[in-house]
């Protein structure tokens, strides 16, 4: 079975994700951008920046084997500022998350090869005074990883 790194899935998540197709029809135009830490998600009036967190992968009881490698899980933060929508916002950011779990999905072995599970657990937002809504998408990752080199 091949295997795969977080830091490869990472590279690809953050391809996909900025080719991502908008298909909520209200501000279409607005694509998804990648910023290198949390601090470039500040906006007044851009949407879907995203910026990607990842929680140490461990290994699953139980889980695959083979002579390369063994199943590997851990939890992904897909965190996105939405700058100021306005009221009915929800209904833009869940059609954002179906987008982004189809595609993201869409990435499972063979497409990226290792990869064996995407599942979207979670959506939390927080929403200030000004009307600033950031938020992020939690998913569960479930790779093969590659532990043939370990003595």
């Amino acid at each position: 079975m091949l295997t795969t790194t977080p830091q490869l899935i990472h590279d690809r998540f953050v391809e996909v994700i900025e080719a991502i197709p908008i298909t909520y029809v209200d501000r279409q135009g607005e694509q998804w951008r990648h910023v290198p830490d949390d601090d470039g998600l500040a906006s007044d009036a851009e949407i879907r920046l995203f910026y990607m967190e990842e929680d140490i992968a461990l290994a699953v009881d139980g889980g695959l084997w083979s002579p390369r490698g063994e199943e590997y899980e851990y939890e992904l933060q897909v965190w996105v500022s939405y700058g100021t929508l306005g009221k009915r916002w929800q209904h833009l950011v869940t059609q954002d998350a179906v987008d982004l779990r189809i595609q993201l999905e869409q990435q499972l072995a063979p497409t990226l090869s290792g990869l064996l599970r995407v599942r979207h657990e979670d959506f939390e937002a927080e929403q200030d005074q000004v009307g600033h809504i950031l938020g992020f998408h939690v998913f569960t990752i479930g790779y093969m990883h590659d532990t043939s080199q370990v003595p």
